[in-house]
């Protein structure tokens, strides 16, 4: 073992090694090591469990941590267990809505129960793509793979518009109230006629035949526009940012857009991690920076100031969003 090596009791029983080259692993009484899930980068100089069961954990040099008891749930179809989850949406009332696979549209309630609706696109009209819920109308909106932009309210499914081709249809609501859609007629804003029909306005040219991934407020005005393109901030039907492999990024097909309260902005990546701008300057960090995927699919931010990343490997927390010289720190 390496000279600078604790054995340490966690006050609960366990018995666990740390040194400043393997982190934290459990010690079994048969002399087997496990190393400390989440803890692997650290160097223990003190453990304790509380009465909550948390785990806390003392270091030399990377302050106090605490490790507290994860609960995860699995939600799984009962007649295609192994069918992934496509999409979900918040429902405004503590449950969400979700579409596994290519199967019928899904609610979970706030209290666990599940409920199968009866709605499934037609063979056409592809898969479920994209939900969103308006918790100012209760209307539930829904976008396929196959072109297809369709609302369910009072629960009634209606068709809003078809494409003639098999687009990726997504939905997103801005903090004006406006909708914007992508892959009907380009990227634009819907507009809701008298009559009750609604069509796509103020498309972006530049943008014709991008595959979107997200839309998002942009704080410097208009909306963030990302997908295998780049990131593109659009004013009018105007591109007047882009963030684009020319503006010094390592690729280009970006899955997800976050813009933080001192307009950070945060773009995940698939394949070439999370890049971070602050005033023009960009950062790109990878797993060979200390990132836990090269693929950064989802990008929420916490309330204590900390990100969520989702990607192909699962969810990580990003615990200093000010990325310093030792790189990015996750948990």
């Amino acid at each position: 073992l390496p000279l600078q090596t604790h054995v340490l009791s966690d006050g609960a029983g366990g018995i666990h090694l740390s040194d400043d080259i393997d982190g934290i692993r459990q010690l079994a009484r048969d002399g087997r090591e496990t190393p400390l899930e989440g803890a692997q980068r650290l160097f223990a100089i003190s453990l304790m469990t509380d009465a909550a069961g948390a785990l806390w954990i003392g270091t030399p040099g990377k302050g106090l941590w605490q490790m507290r008891p994860a609960g995860v749930d699995l939600l799984r179809s009962l007649a295609v267990p192994d069918a992934p989850g496509r999409v979900v949406a918040p429902d405004g009332k503590g449950g969400m809505w979700l579409a596994m696979s290519c199967m019928s549209l899904w609610h979970l309630d706030a209290e666990g129960r599940q409920v199968a609706w009866p709605i499934k696109m037609n063979g056409g009209e592809g898969c479920i793509h994209g939900l969103l819920h308006d918790a100012a109308t209760g209307v539930l909106w829904i976008g396929t793979s196959g072109g297809v932009l369709a609302r369910l309210a009072d629960g009634r499914i209606e068709r809003v518009i078809v494409s003639a081709q098999e687009d990726q249809v997504g939905i997103w609501k801005l903090r004006d109230g406006s909708f914007w859609t992508a892959g009907l007629l380009g990227i634009g804003r819907l507009r809701f006629l008298r009559d009750g029909r609604v069509d796509v306005v103020g498309q972006v040219p530049e943008l014709v035949g991008m595959e979107v991934k997200q839309v998002r407020d942009a704080r410097a005005g208009g909306v963030w526009v990302v997908g295998d393109r780049g990131a593109f901030r659009v004013v009018d039907a105007t591109v007047v940012e882009r963030w684009t492999p020319a503006q010094g990024i390592r690729g280009r097909f970006f899955r997800a857009l976050h813009e933080d309260v001192d307009g950070v902005l945060w773009i995940g990546s698939y394949g070439n991690g999370l890049i971070r701008i602050e005033r023009g300057v960009v950062r790109q960090y990878t797993e060979a920076d200390g990132l836990f995927d090269d693929t950064v699919s989802c990008i929420l931010p916490a309330s204590d100031g900390h990100l969520w990343l989702a990607g192909n490997r699962g969810i990580g927390l990003l615990l200093n969003p000010r990325i310093g010289e030792e790189g990015p720190l996750m948990r």
